[in-house]
């Protein structure tokens, strides 16, 4: 069975990040989910002249919903 988990990284660009924590505690990954949805600048929803873009942030907004029904 799939489960979802939140991992912190801490770096001074993504090349050097480092794991800090990981949780797949629901309530934590519901939590965060939930959040990223409530963001606009995260899934903006605006149109976007770039088409690759757009698919891009519709597929994050539509897998965020599914993470939070797998744990709702």
């Amino acid at each position: 069975m799939p489960v979802s988990f939140i991992t912190l990284h801490r770096g001074e660009d993504l090349r050097t990040a480092r794991v800090v924590a990981v949780s797949v505690d629901p309530e934590i990954v519901t939590y965060v989910a939930s959040a990223l949805l409530r963001d606009p600048d995260y899934v903006s929803s605006r149109s976007n002249d770039d088409p690759v873009v757009a698919a891009i942030n519709q597929g994050r907004r539509k897998a965020l919903r599914r993470v939070l029904g797998a744990n709702g």
